[in-house]
């Protein structure tokens, strides 16, 4: 199975800042790297496949919300809570734009 590769990857305010407060790295937590850390406009506990969300005057089309967690992660071996989980998302830029709108078509 091929694995997918996405445009861009972003993390919430609220998650970044978990991230920097734990003492320790969890195994994704090495690896991952965000395009963009993005506010408390976009409610990661509501964004869904299909979204489109403006990071920095770029319309994204949200692709995946959160990650899986891995065997050999440390945080889920010790049931520490990854803040990954569903403080990440993926996407693909679409556009462009000026516009501060933030809408899935709504």
């Amino acid at each position: 199975m091929a694995i997918k590769r996405y445009g861009i990857s972003l993390v919430s305010a609220q998650a970044d800042a978990a991230i920097q407060a734990l003492d320790r790295r969890g195994l994704c937590m090495r690896k991952f790297h965000a395009d963009y850390i993005v506010g408390e406009e976009v409610d990661f506990a509501h964004l869904q496949a299909g979204d489109v969300i403006v990071c920095e005057g770029r319309s994204v089309v949200i692709e995946r919300v959160g990650k899986p967690c891995y065997l050999g992660c440390e945080l889920r071996e010790d049931a520490i809570p990854c803040p990954l989980k569903d403080g990440c998302a993926f996407g693909e830029i679409v556009s462009e734009i000026q516009s501060e709108i933030v809408s899935d078509g709504i």
